[in-house]
């Protein structure tokens, strides 16, 4: 009956604006290390540590966002918001006013941790309103975190200013955060001690779980820069990393029943189908942000302001993409069409991808375009999704290991297409009848079509990743019948929030 009656106003919705700045700019702190490392590693001479920069962040943001999850689930997860607006803003300034490339690295590992803390923010924003009002939630910050990554490619001004201007948004993030949210204690706190909330804590699943991020992300950097893929520097962890993946699934089952993958959230096929769906995804969405600013400063321009302007409509067709999927799910209460159609949509305009050459800038930017489009869609359903496939009271878990799995995609993703991409670029430049150093200095047109070649296979393998996606999301059942009043975190004054103010 208290839920029934519950009315959002303003001050829910801008806290939801406060919490969508706080994504943004964990999308801009992705983002701008992403699409500027190349350019750290010409200024400041360390090009075969240069992969370590973007991947230096995935440490944290992998291994121990499901952590704070579970420990936001029982504690609250305003503080841990603000401590990561606070590493945020000292690893951006590490980073920022770095004079090695090891410096640069170093900054963005404490900058994984300050975006693994703030990823919170999304979980928190569907707690704060009816459940049946959570895809408007969702796709509400969406569209602010998409209009904060294209404010961020507008505003380039050079790799430092990259990380000083990350730096200020994550402050800006842990301040308005401090001010302006203020929920009542969670489910868990409200029925538990606080030793036995820290009893119930997985230490040895999330142990299990750093360790094996560790290792295969470790691998995966090393593998094809620095050592070759049959090293036994890159096997070793790789092997290691796997079994203590393998090791982490095995205790998960069969050690605990109320683990970081409680057995609550597998009441559901949803859940593993969406974890799948999200590791594809995240593959996706990593390659694309990583691989199309590549590619246009091999065969466009080497100027970072007009590769920026490239990806502009990939970037605001996403805002369309998010708001779109936002209204299905929340108005006609059906998203399987539309999430199967947009990552069939995706397939084919990923591997329309594979056409592009030099003298083709503008059906790149139509074929992105519509690349936007579609992963609007894919970035609000699958967590809206999740969150109806999970007890709500456990909703910081459920969507940190989402997050983490799509990550985790993204690093293998992005290291299979660079993978695809070099060995491309040798064989390719090898056919060159007579080739020297001074030729290939010379010829800047034939590079950029072996370049335009090598990506070919990236987009085609991007392409059947999609259609990979697209068959699991078929096994995804309806979610009509979780899309009720329930309301998790009530922000507004009501006897709801009384209720939920008191131990």
């Amino acid at each position: 009956m208290l839920e029934a009656s519950y009315k959002t106003s303003y001050k829910t919705w801008g806290v939801i604006f406060v919490l969508a700045i706080g994504w943004g700019t964990c999308t801009l702190a992705n983002v701008g290390p992403s699409t500027t490392s190349s350019f750290v590693a010409k200024s400041l001479s360390g090009s075969e540590s240069s992969a370590w920069i973007p991947n230096a962040a995935l440490f944290p943001l992998i291994g121990l966002q499901p952590l704070w999850g579970a420990l936001g689930d029982r504690f609250g997860k305003k503080w841990f918001m603000v401590t990561g607006g606070l590493f945020g803003v000292v690893g951006n300034i590490v980073a920022g006013r770095a004079t090695t490339v090891r410096q640069v690295i170093a900054g963005q590992a404490i900058n994984g941790i300050g975006s693994s803390l703030l990823l919170l923010v999304t979980p928190t924003s569907m707690e704060v309103v009816p459940a049946e009002t959570r895809p408007y939630a969702q796709g509400f910050a969406a569209f602010i975190n998409g209009i904060m990554a294209i404010i961020g490619l507008m505003s380039a001004g050079g790799w430092r200013w990259a990380y000083y201007f990350n730096a200020i948004f994550f402050g800006l993030s842990g301040l308005l955060i401090t001010v302006f949210y203020h929920p009542p204690l969670t489910q868990l706190r409200r029925e538990q001690s606080i030793m036995a909330e820290l009893k119930s804590l997985d230490i040895i699943g999330v142990m299990l779980l750093l360790a094996g991020v560790i290792c295969i992300v470790t691998a995966l950097t090393f593998g094809g820069n620095i050592y070759s893929w049959d090293s036994p520097s890159v096997m070793a962890p790789l092997v290691i990393g796997i079994g203590m993946l393998i090791a982490f699934c095995s205790f998960e089952t069969w050690g605990r029943k109320d683990g970081l993958i409680d057995h609550r959230f597998l009441q559901s096929r949803n859940f593993l189908v969406v974890l799948f769906v999200g590791f594809i995804d995240g593959m996706l969405l990593y390659g694309v942000n990583a691989f199309f600013p590549v590619e246009a400063q091999a065969i466009f321009t080497n100027n970072l302001l007009k590769i920026n302007l490239y990806l502009l409509p990939l970037n605001i067709m996403v805002l369309i993409g998010c708001l779109l999927s936002a209204f299905v799910l929340g108005r006609l209460r059906h998203f399987r069409a539309l999430l199967v159609v947009s990552l069939v949509l995706l397939a084919l305009f990923l591997g329309l991808l594979a056409l592009v050459t030099p003298s083709r800038v503008a059906i790149a930017l139509v074929f992105t375009a519509v690349v936007g489009l579609c992963t609007g869609v894919t970035t609000v359903l699958p967590v809206v999704i999740l969150s109806y496939s999970i007890p709500s009271f456990l909703l910081g878990t459920g969507g940190t290991i989402l997050a983490s799995t799509r990550a985790l995609g993204g690093v293998v993703g992005i290291t299979i297409f660079a993978t695809v991409y070099g060995n491309t670029m040798k064989w390719s430049v090898a056919d060159v009848l007579g080739v020297t150093d001074q030729i290939l200095a010379a010829a800047t047109k034939a590079i950029a079509d072996v370049s335009a070649r090598a990506f070919r296979y990236v987009w085609i393998i991007n392409m059947a990743a999609a259609v990979a996606a697209a068959l699991l999301c078929l096994l995804l059942r309806s979610v009509n019948n979780r899309m009720t009043r329930h309301v998790e975190s009530a922000l507004e004054n009501s006897k709801l929030r009384a209720k939920q103010m008191l131990k």
